[in-house]
């Protein structure tokens, strides 16, 4: 409910509004406002009240609305979007995950390495076994056909290394999809221990808005009659200004009025003095300086008049 204002009688508010509003002190002209309305109806004065800066109007802190459930969780909204302990750590897998792409080389693969090591070996020692039997049938020479089959020997086991590796690109699959998966779980446990961190503070939150919004209804009922002071202000200033402008225009009116009258008036006080003028100059008579004054007739014209009676 607004706050009822006193005032003094001696002072001038609108003074003090003016110069309020000239320093952009919008509060300060609001009650200086409410001051000379109580002025004007305590006084009996004849000017009408205004609420015309009843926006910036202060109001007093009833005992049911102190701001003090906002307060409160505003400050608890603070805590529970802050950054918290896990928030590294939560940034760090996503990185690891959304920045993470598989592939696979085998000349990298250790383990590759080791079987292709392991397949020379074997397919050199297939090559040497093959050449020795067929040599043995030959009575110890190399011929061509020991030869072939030495190298067929050796090519088999070189086959084998390189089949090898999609069975080896499958295991570093399944090792990256476990270590991702691995990821996935940290993440999961990381983001429900933070949002059971902070869900109390949300509970109490949403309690102590709801506690704000009701009191703050109750609150805001009081202002209503602030609104319809306002509207009964504004309807009051717009029938003055309507009164004003229609007071203005009768007024133009009736001036106008008054003009065109005089002007009618001098036009034939104006007309009378040149017919006499005429009568008086046709019978060689003198005009008077008040007539020929009266008449309207510039220097020149009067004195060719005079002078053409002269004649």
């Amino acid at each position: 409910m607004a706050t009822k204002y006193k005032y003094d009688k001696d002072t001038d508010y609108q003074a003090l509004i003016d110069r309020a509003v000239g320093n952009g002190e919008y509060g300060a002209a609001a009650v200086y406002e409410q001051q000379r309305n109580a002025k004007i109806a305590g006084e009996g004065m004849s000017y009408a009240p205004t609420l015309k800066y009843a926006a910036y109007l202060p109001y007093t802190i009833t005992p049911d609305y102190d701001g003090s459930a906002r307060e409160q969780a505003e400050s608890l909204i603070g805590e529970a979007t802050q950054s918290t302990a896990q928030d590294a750590a939560v940034q760090e897998l996503l990185d690891a995950l959304l920045g993470a792409e598989f592939s696979y080389d085998p000349a990298s693969d250790p383990l590759y390495a080791s079987y292709r090591k392991q397949y020379l070996r074997e397919a050199d020692l297939a090559a040497e076994n093959a050449l020795g039997s067929a040599a043995a049938l030959t009575g110890g020479r190399a011929s061509t056909a020991a030869v072939a089959a030495s190298q067929q020997a050796g090519n088999y086991y070189r086959a084998k290394a390189a089949d090898k590796i999609p069975e080896l690109a499958e295991l570093a699959w399944s090792r990256y999809r476990g270590s991702q998966d691995d990821k996935r779980a940290t993440l999961d446990a990381l983001l429900t221990m933070r949002e059971n961190d902070r869900d109390a503070a949300w509970r109490r939150i949403d309690a102590l808005l709801d506690l704000d919004e009701s009191t703050y209804q109750r609150y805001a009922s009081g202002m209503e009659d602030v609104r319809a002071q306002q509207e009964a202000a504004e309807a009051t200033r717009k029938a003055q200004e309507d009164k004003a402008a229609a007071d203005a225009e009768k007024a133009r009116a009736e001036q106008e009025k008054v003009k065109a009258a005089a002007e009618k008036a001098a036009a034939s006080a104006q007309a009378d003095a040149r017919k006499q003028i005429a009568l008086i100059l046709k019978n060689y008579g003198r005009v008077p300086d008040s007539l020929w004054k009266l008449s309207g007739y510039d220097a020149a014209t009067i004195a060719a008049m005079r002078a053409g009676m002269r004649a």
